[in-house]
């Protein structure tokens, strides 16, 4: 049948976290996420997608259907995807529908972040800022982590950029990851401050056919 030829190459404009999903598709305008549009010639017999995170390769289900006058039947379903390579899929058919498309779900085990060392206490410091390794974070999904009076304590973030404890408040900004932790009183001196967080990738999709 010849060499495959790549037919689409995009990534979405959005990122999307875990628990998230992002739809796609050929000639179907499912949402504003959306990272597939026009339509696939209809004598192609043999075509495979490729889906792979960007700018960190993450563990995905991609969900995917053929479509005719609506969402009817499905064509594959694949749970953990590898986070370290593309994954291809054929037609179970054969031969590829006029239309199709699914969506792709991001495991809720990652991408998370557990026990990131953003400072160490000295028992005097009260401030601490750093950049968190990953953006951009999720909304809601900020725990910082710290010790005072030999009593662990956390703070979380309200949704809004806004970091809140006991003897602790600050800022997160989601976009670039930058953390800002204010100590009414000073954290235990060799104690960690560490972060718990869920970041966000793309995703990008190719579509190869002959």
């Amino acid at each position: 049948m010849g060499a495959y030829n790549k037919l689409k190459d995009v990534t979405s404009t959005d990122y999307f976290g875990p628990n998230e999903f992002m739809w796609w598709g050929e000639s179907i305008g499912l949402s504003s996420n959306n990272i597939g549009d026009g339509v696939l010639a209809g004598n192609l017999r043999d075509f495979y997608i490729t889906f792979v995170s960007e700018p960190v390769k993450v563990p995905l289900t991609a969900y995917v259907y053929a479509v005719e006058d609506s969402w009817n039947f499905p064509v594959e379903t694949f749970n953990n995807i590898s986070p370290q390579f593309p994954y291809w899929f054929s037609s179970k058919s054969g031969f590829l529908p006029p239309r199709f498309g699914g969506y792709v779900k991001f495991n809720s085990s990652s991408p998370v972040v557990s026990g990131e060392l953003i400072g160490t206490g000295d028992g005097t410091t009260t401030s601490f800022n750093a950049t968190l390794i990953h953006s951009p974070i999720k909304k809601s999904s900020i725990t910082v982590h710290y010790t005072i009076s030999s009593t662990d304590y956390t703070a979380t973030d309200d949704g809004n950029g806004n970091i809140s404890g006991t003897d602790c408040s600050g800022t997160i900004d989601y976009d670039t990851g930058a953390i800002s932790l204010t100590f009414t009183t000073a954290p235990d001196s060799g104690t960690n401050i560490t972060v718990d967080y869920d970041y966000k990738v793309r995703v990008r999709m190719i579509v190869w056919a002959r």
